[in-house]
């Protein structure tokens, strides 16, 4: 990764990595989504509200009156899952920081996050960092494209620079209402849609802005995300049990 991918990444707070994944491997995990969710392999995490999704959401996505949000702890689960995260996706990460390793938390953002198909929760506006205040901000969110990301479909989308204002709340509940209240404006003026196409990677610093509107499409929108340190975050983390692996 070149000089000036870090400078932009210090800048703006993201970059984007276009085809880091090729065709057999995108397949490779839309089949393992696919499986985990038809036989219901946990750990699956649902919406909070899931009332909210309506009846339009298919029943495929749905266990009872429960939707899917994501699938937890994927690199556990091996295979492709594992291959990526442990590899191309790492490699991406370990270049943005200019590190010989990284690691990977494992209890944080080690997931496949699924938008099932008009599915209309959003993901409110936030910063991971904050949110979790481990102790450190200077985490990567890893986020690969299982499908193309699309404004109909729930793109993700973020504010650049916002990562140099530091952390603006700590806690969910607290990060989220100070950027409701504080970064609306700059949100509604500035924020960008990432246009991620499947196997397309974004890299975005710990403390930047961002957040996704829900899915409005008959498609499913499916990303892995990886947290990734610089440091082995056992050393610094304000958490009891922290599980990282290093990569």
């Amino acid at each position: 990764m070149s000089q000036s991918v870090k400078e932009t990444y210090a800048k703006q707070g993201y970059v984007f990595v276009r085809g880091l994944l090729g065709a057999q491997e995108i397949k490779a995990l839309r089949e393992e989504v696919d499986r985990a969710v038809m036989r219901r392999v946990g750990p699956i995490l649902f919406e909070e509200d899931s009332a909210a999704a309506g009846a339009a959401v298919p029943a495929a996505y749905r266990d009872g009156n429960k939707v899917f949000r994501r699938l937890n702890r994927v690199i556990d689960r091996g295979g492709i899952f594992q291959q990526v995260a442990k590899g191309k996706l790492a490699e991406a990460a370990r270049a943005v920081v200019g590190a010989p390793a990284v690691w990977a938390c494992l209890n944080r953002h080690n997931m496949l996050m699924l938008k099932a198909p008009f599915n209309p929760a959003p993901v409110q506006w936030h910063q991971d960092a904050a949110v979790w205040d481990e102790g450190t901000y200077d985490h990567i969110t890893a986020i690969v494209a299982v499908d193309d990301f699309r404004a109909d479909n729930g793109a993700l989308q973020v504010l650049p620079g916002s990562h140099t204002h530091g952390p603006i709340g700590l806690g969910w509940e607290q990060n989220i209402k100070r950027i409701e209240e504080e970064w609306s404006e700059a949100i509604r003026t500035g924020a960008v849609t990432a246009d991620l196409r499947a196997g397309d990677a974004l890299l975005m610093h710990g403390l930047l802005l961002h957040g996704s509107p829900g899915n409005q499409s008959a498609a499913t929108r499916r990303s892995l995300t990886i947290a990734y340190y610089p440091g082995d975050l056992r050393k610094v983390s304000k958490r009891e049990a922290v599980e990282v692996v290093e990569v």
